[in-house]
Protein backbone atom coordinates (compact mmCIF):
# COMPACT_ATOMS: atom_id res chain seq x y z
CA UNK A 1 0.00 0.00 0.00
CA UNK A 2 1.67 3.24 -1.10
CA UNK A 3 1.48 6.60 0.59
CA UNK A 4 -1.26 7.98 -1.66
CA UNK A 5 -3.49 4.93 -1.09
CA UNK A 6 -3.06 5.31 2.65
CA UNK A 7 -3.98 8.98 2.40
CA UNK A 8 -7.13 8.20 0.41
CA UNK A 9 -8.23 5.66 3.04
CA UNK A 10 -7.59 8.14 5.85
CA UNK A 11 -9.66 10.81 4.15
CA UNK A 12 -12.52 8.41 3.49
CA UNK A 13 -12.52 7.16 7.07
CA UNK A 14 -12.51 10.62 8.62
CA UNK A 15 -15.83 11.63 7.11
CA UNK A 16 -17.72 9.38 9.52
CA UNK A 17 -16.84 11.96 12.19
CA UNK A 18 -19.79 14.03 11.06
CA UNK A 19 -22.35 11.25 10.83
CA UNK A 20 -24.16 11.62 14.15
CA UNK A 21 -27.96 11.51 14.02
CA UNK A 22 -29.83 11.90 17.32
CA UNK A 23 -32.92 9.82 17.99
CA UNK A 24 -35.38 11.21 20.49
CA UNK A 25 -38.97 11.06 21.59
CA UNK A 26 -40.78 14.10 22.89
CA UNK A 27 -44.04 14.58 24.70
CA UNK A 28 -45.93 17.34 22.90
CA UNK A 29 -49.01 17.13 25.09
CA UNK A 30 -47.58 19.09 27.98
CA UNK A 31 -44.90 21.63 28.83
CA UNK A 32 -44.98 20.90 32.57
CA UNK A 33 -42.41 19.07 34.68
CA UNK A 34 -38.86 17.94 33.98
CA UNK A 35 -38.04 15.13 31.57
CA UNK A 36 -34.69 13.57 30.73
CA UNK A 37 -34.11 11.55 27.56
CA UNK A 38 -31.10 9.40 26.72
CA UNK A 39 -30.83 7.76 23.29
CA UNK A 40 -28.02 5.57 21.95
CA UNK A 41 -28.20 5.14 18.18
CA UNK A 42 -26.35 3.97 15.10
CA UNK A 43 -26.03 5.47 11.62
CA UNK A 44 -25.06 3.68 8.39
CA UNK A 45 -23.50 6.52 6.36
CA UNK A 46 -22.49 7.02 2.76
CA UNK A 47 -20.16 9.92 1.97
CA UNK A 48 -19.46 11.78 -1.24
CA UNK A 49 -17.35 14.84 -1.95
CA UNK A 50 -13.70 15.78 -1.71
CA UNK A 51 -11.10 16.41 0.96
CA UNK A 52 -7.62 17.91 1.17
CA UNK A 53 -5.03 16.75 3.69
CA UNK A 54 -1.47 18.08 3.75
CA UNK A 55 -2.25 19.92 0.54
CA UNK A 56 -3.26 16.76 -1.35
CA UNK A 57 -6.86 16.68 -2.57
CA UNK A 58 -8.79 13.49 -3.30
CA UNK A 59 -12.34 12.54 -4.19
CA UNK A 60 -14.22 10.61 -1.51
CA UNK A 61 -16.95 8.07 -2.14
CA UNK A 62 -17.47 5.40 0.54
CA UNK A 63 -20.31 3.33 1.97
CA UNK A 64 -21.13 1.88 5.39
CA UNK A 65 -19.17 -1.34 4.81
CA UNK A 66 -15.89 0.55 4.41
CA UNK A 67 -16.41 2.23 7.77
CA UNK A 68 -17.61 -0.72 9.85
CA UNK A 69 -14.93 -3.09 8.51
CA UNK A 70 -12.24 -0.89 10.09
CA UNK A 71 -14.01 0.17 13.30
CA UNK A 72 -12.15 -0.57 16.54
CA UNK A 73 -14.40 1.39 18.89
CA UNK A 74 -17.32 3.75 18.51
CA UNK A 75 -20.01 5.46 20.49
CA UNK A 76 -23.05 7.52 19.43
CA UNK A 77 -25.50 9.00 21.88
CA UNK A 78 -28.01 11.78 22.46
CA UNK A 79 -29.22 13.28 25.75
CA UNK A 80 -31.90 15.90 26.36
CA UNK A 81 -33.12 17.71 29.45
CA UNK A 82 -36.44 19.55 29.19
CA UNK A 83 -38.31 21.67 31.68
CA UNK A 84 -41.39 23.59 30.63
CA UNK A 85 -40.86 25.18 27.23
CA UNK A 86 -37.06 25.10 27.54
CA UNK A 87 -34.66 22.31 26.77
CA UNK A 88 -30.97 21.54 26.43
CA UNK A 89 -29.51 18.73 24.32
CA UNK A 90 -26.10 17.12 23.87
CA UNK A 91 -25.27 14.88 20.93
CA UNK A 92 -21.95 13.06 20.59
CA UNK A 93 -20.10 10.64 18.39
CA UNK A 94 -16.65 9.14 18.88
CA UNK A 95 -15.03 6.62 16.56
CA UNK A 96 -11.61 4.98 16.42
CA UNK A 97 -10.78 3.37 13.08
CA UNK A 98 -7.62 1.51 12.16
CA UNK A 99 -6.44 -0.27 9.06
CA UNK A 100 -3.24 -2.25 8.50
CA UNK A 101 -1.73 -3.90 5.45
CA UNK A 102 1.42 -5.64 4.32
CA UNK A 103 2.62 -5.68 0.74
CA UNK A 104 5.59 -7.26 -1.00
CA UNK A 105 8.13 -5.08 -2.79
CA UNK A 106 11.48 -5.69 -4.48
CA UNK A 107 13.04 -4.60 -1.20
CA UNK A 108 11.03 -7.07 0.87
CA UNK A 109 7.72 -6.86 2.79
CA UNK A 110 6.47 -3.43 3.80
CA UNK A 111 3.92 -2.92 6.56
CA UNK A 112 1.55 0.03 6.80
CA UNK A 113 -0.92 1.16 9.47
CA UNK A 114 -3.38 4.05 9.40
CA UNK A 115 -5.55 5.16 12.31
CA UNK A 116 -8.21 7.83 12.78
CA UNK A 117 -9.72 9.09 16.03
CA UNK A 118 -12.62 11.42 15.60
CA UNK A 119 -15.38 13.15 17.50
CA UNK A 120 -18.39 15.39 16.95
CA UNK A 121 -20.02 17.11 19.92
CA UNK A 122 -23.18 19.20 19.53
CA UNK A 123 -24.72 21.45 22.17
CA UNK A 124 -28.14 22.98 21.51
CA UNK A 125 -30.62 25.07 23.44
CA UNK A 126 -34.32 24.62 22.60
CA UNK A 127 -37.47 26.65 22.98
CA UNK A 128 -40.94 25.23 22.35
CA UNK A 129 -42.78 28.00 20.51
CA UNK A 130 -45.86 25.80 19.92
CA UNK A 131 -46.85 22.15 20.51
CA UNK A 132 -45.51 21.31 17.05
CA UNK A 133 -42.36 23.47 16.79
CA UNK A 134 -39.07 23.82 18.66
CA UNK A 135 -36.56 26.57 17.87
CA UNK A 136 -32.90 25.53 18.16
CA UNK A 137 -29.58 27.32 18.57
CA UNK A 138 -26.17 25.97 19.52
CA UNK A 139 -22.73 24.87 18.39
CA UNK A 140 -21.26 21.76 16.80
CA UNK A 141 -17.60 21.00 17.62
CA UNK A 142 -15.73 18.77 15.16
CA UNK A 143 -12.40 17.08 15.81
CA UNK A 144 -10.28 14.83 13.58
CA UNK A 145 -6.95 13.23 14.51
CA UNK A 146 -5.27 10.96 11.94
CA UNK A 147 -1.89 9.31 11.61
CA UNK A 148 -0.13 6.67 9.53
CA UNK A 149 3.18 4.85 9.60
CA UNK A 150 5.07 2.64 7.16
CA UNK A 151 7.76 0.18 8.23
CA UNK A 152 10.57 -0.35 7.59
CA UNK A 153 11.73 3.13 6.79
CA UNK A 154 10.01 4.96 9.67
CA UNK A 155 7.78 6.91 7.29
CA UNK A 156 5.01 8.51 9.33
CA UNK A 157 2.81 11.57 9.49
CA UNK A 158 -0.10 12.90 11.53
CA UNK A 159 -2.76 15.58 11.26
CA UNK A 160 -5.22 17.08 13.74
CA UNK A 161 -7.98 19.65 13.22
CA UNK A 162 -10.70 21.05 15.49
CA UNK A 163 -13.34 23.60 14.52
CA UNK A 164 -16.69 24.84 15.81
CA UNK A 165 -19.82 25.60 13.80
CA UNK A 166 -22.54 27.79 15.34
CA UNK A 167 -25.99 26.69 14.19
CA UNK A 168 -29.65 27.63 14.24
CA UNK A 169 -32.52 25.36 13.36
CA UNK A 170 -36.03 24.13 13.84
CA UNK A 171 -37.63 20.84 14.82
CA UNK A 172 -41.18 20.16 13.66
CA UNK A 173 -43.26 17.40 15.19
CA UNK A 174 -46.78 16.26 14.43
CA UNK A 175 -48.75 16.60 17.72
CA UNK A 176 -51.44 14.29 19.07
CA UNK A 177 -50.28 11.15 17.22
CA UNK A 178 -50.64 8.84 20.21
CA UNK A 179 -47.68 6.48 20.50
CA UNK A 180 -46.27 7.46 17.13
CA UNK A 181 -43.47 10.02 16.66
CA UNK A 182 -43.39 11.94 13.37
CA UNK A 183 -40.80 14.70 13.26
CA UNK A 184 -38.23 16.47 11.10
CA UNK A 185 -35.24 18.58 12.10
CA UNK A 186 -33.34 21.05 9.93
CA UNK A 187 -30.49 23.39 10.80
CA UNK A 188 -27.91 25.59 9.14
CA UNK A 189 -24.59 26.81 10.51
CA UNK A 190 -20.93 27.58 10.05
CA UNK A 191 -21.51 31.08 8.63
CA UNK A 192 -17.79 31.39 7.89
CA UNK A 193 -16.91 31.18 11.59
CA UNK A 194 -16.05 27.48 11.33
CA UNK A 195 -17.31 25.90 8.14
CA UNK A 196 -18.16 28.19 5.28
CA UNK A 197 -21.55 26.48 5.33
CA UNK A 198 -22.96 23.46 7.17
CA UNK A 199 -26.56 22.31 6.90
CA UNK A 200 -28.57 19.21 7.59
CA UNK A 201 -32.07 17.79 7.52
CA UNK A 202 -33.45 14.52 8.83
CA UNK A 203 -36.95 13.12 9.30
CA UNK A 204 -37.67 10.71 12.17
CA UNK A 205 -40.39 8.10 12.66
CA UNK A 206 -40.77 6.33 16.00
CA UNK A 207 -43.08 4.26 18.15
CA UNK A 208 -43.39 4.55 21.95
CA UNK A 209 -43.84 1.09 23.46
CA UNK A 210 -44.30 2.76 26.84
CA UNK A 211 -43.85 6.13 28.53
CA UNK A 212 -40.20 5.17 29.12
CA UNK A 213 -39.12 3.50 25.87
CA UNK A 214 -39.28 4.51 22.19
CA UNK A 215 -37.81 2.90 19.09
CA UNK A 216 -37.09 5.41 16.30
CA UNK A 217 -35.36 5.65 12.96
CA UNK A 218 -35.10 7.82 9.91
CA UNK A 219 -32.75 9.23 7.31
CA UNK A 220 -30.17 11.98 7.58
CA UNK A 221 -28.47 14.29 5.12
CA UNK A 222 -25.59 16.48 6.33
CA UNK A 223 -23.40 18.72 4.17
CA UNK A 224 -20.30 20.51 5.46
CA UNK A 225 -17.79 22.76 3.68
CA UNK A 226 -14.72 23.68 5.76
CA UNK A 227 -11.20 24.71 4.79
CA UNK A 228 -8.12 26.24 6.37
CA UNK A 229 -4.43 26.76 5.64
CA UNK A 230 -2.39 27.13 2.47
CA UNK A 231 -0.01 24.94 0.51
CA UNK A 232 1.04 21.77 2.30
CA UNK A 233 -0.78 22.97 5.42
CA UNK A 234 -4.11 23.22 3.61
CA UNK A 235 -6.93 21.14 5.06
CA UNK A 236 -10.36 21.07 3.43
CA UNK A 237 -13.53 19.08 4.00
CA UNK A 238 -16.38 19.37 1.50
CA UNK A 239 -18.50 16.25 2.08
CA UNK A 240 -22.17 15.29 1.94
CA UNK A 241 -23.00 12.50 4.38
CA UNK A 242 -26.29 10.62 4.19
CA UNK A 243 -27.80 7.39 5.43
CA UNK A 244 -30.44 5.66 7.55
CA UNK A 245 -30.27 5.60 11.35
CA UNK A 246 -32.00 3.71 14.16
CA UNK A 247 -31.90 4.05 17.93
CA UNK A 248 -33.61 3.63 21.29
CA UNK A 249 -34.84 6.51 23.46
CA UNK A 250 -35.32 6.13 27.22
CA UNK A 251 -37.27 8.82 29.07
CA UNK A 252 -37.27 9.51 32.81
Amino acid sequence: MNRINLLIWLLAAMVVTFAAAPVYAQDTSSTDGVRFTIAPYILAPSMNGNMTLRGIGVDVGVGPTDIFDNLKFGFMGYAELRTGRWGFAFDSIYMNLERGAQVGTIFGPVGARASVRQGMYEFTGQYRAAPWIDLLAGVRINHVSAEYEVTPGDLNDDESRTWADPLVGVRLQVPDTGRWLLAVRADIGGFGIGSKLAWQVYPTVGYAFSDLFTLAGGYRYLDMDYETGQGRERFAYDIATSGPFVGFAFKF
